[in-house]
């Protein structure tokens, strides 16, 4: 009895974990390797179970990261956003992905890269416009218009069945949500539809009503794309203009540099004229 107590192969369990060991092995087991233990992180120095050591890395406020750009090592993860944004050797997306440019560009080299490919930017911007004005084509009011009309339609309809389903539940009444300035006037009796009809009208108003929804949420969507699609032209006019411009002047200035260019080679021409004499 006394050797089983202290034998170092005795089947113990963890309190903590609930795993299975041998005695000689719990030392190293509660150090190293039960999932359960507790830890403090060593740059937040937050607890968190050893389980979710990985997990605690990937949310750690103050975990070390490396900048992607300018290689700076130890950048708390709370600080990252704030120092891509002013690195000047992060690669950012070319302001012109939006209308198809997939080049990455360092900050520093982003206005270099936009004077360089400023023709295909504007290729790139031209067709995306042309898709818009398809696009916009589209949806022109005429489809507005048929829509608005089709709800009417199905708003007369939906009228017309709670009229009929007035007759049956009311007696002869109109039901509420159709009293007013469309209601006609009822005869004072009528004869009450069978049991099966009345079902079918029933069924027949709720698909009517769905259609009514349906059709005025497609109609909001509609306008809502309009108003859309006319912001980005909008906003794609001022950058073309802006970009146009921003051309405009950087040919100016290379014809500028070229004649520059053209009257120094005029000026060494004659200085060797002169030197040859």
């Amino acid at each position: 009895a006394c050797h089983e107590e202290n034998c170092d192969f005795m089947i113990i369990l963890c309190p903590s974990c609930k795993e299975l060991m041998r005695a000689n092995e719990q030392e190293r087991h509660n150090e190293r390797e039960c999932p359960e233990k507790t830890l403090n992180c060593k740059y937040c120095k937050e607890p968190f179970l050893l389980k979710n050591i990985k997990a605690h890395d990937e949310i750690c406020p103050k975990y070390p990261l490396i900048c992607e750009g300018c290689a700076k090592k130890k950048i708390p993860r709370g600080k990252y956003v704030d120092h891509i944004k002013f690195c000047s050797k992060f690669k950012a997306p070319c302001r012109f992905h939006l209308v198809g440019c997939d080049t990455s560009v360092e900050k520093e080299k982003i206005h270099d890269h936009e004077r360089q490919c400023s023709y295909e930017h504007l290729n790139m911007l031209l067709h995306f416009i042309m898709g818009i004005k398809v696009s916009l084509e589209s949806l022109q009011p005429q489809s507005l218009e048929a829509a608005s009309h089709k709800l009417q339609e199905l708003h007369q309809s939906l009228w017309e069945l709670e009229l009929q389903m007035s007759q049956l539940v009311g007696g002869g009444g109109l039901a509420p949500s159709v009293q007013g300035a469309y209601a006609p006037t009822l005869a004072p009796s009528f004869t009450p539809l069978p049991s099966g009809v009345e079902a079918a009208l029933v069924l027949q108003l709720q698909s009517e009503k769905a259609k009514v929804v349906e059709l005025s949420r497609r109609c909001q969507e509609l306008e809502l794309k309009v108003s859309t699609f006319e912001n980005i032209v909008s906003v794609l006019n001022r950058e073309m203009e802006r970009s146009c411009t921003f051309v405009e002047a950087y040919n100016r200035q290379d014809r500028l540099d070229q004649n520059k260019i053209e009257i120094l080679n005029n000026k060494v021409t004659s200085a060797l004229q002169l030197a040859s004499r």
